[in-house]
């Protein structure tokens, strides 16, 4: 069974609309957040912080592409060897 390349720059773009999406996704979160009737002390603030555990998902993303970058400069090494025996 062949090994399946790495392919960086599908990754990059994946990466592109993960961190376009969260920041969509929590721009409108607070918009909605502004508008809504306060029927207490926060209402807003309580969302706004919950949706900050959303930016930790790019940054988790972006050293998955930085591990498999790796991966594949190892494979390139590897094959440099092999060429030079």
């Amino acid at each position: 069974m062949a090994k399946k390349k790495y392919d960086l720059f599908g990754n990059v773009m994946e990466h592109g609309k993960i961190t376009m999406g969260t920041m969509g996704v929590i721009g409108i979160t607070g918009k909605l957040a502004e508008r809504m009737p306060t029927s207490g002390a926060g209402t807003a603030s309580n969302i706004m912080g919950s949706m900050d555990t959303m930016k930790v998902i790019p940054t988790v993303h972006s050293a998955g592409i930085a591990m498999g970058s790796l991966s594949m400069l190892g494979d390139v090494e590897k094959q440099a060897r092999k060429k030079r025996r």
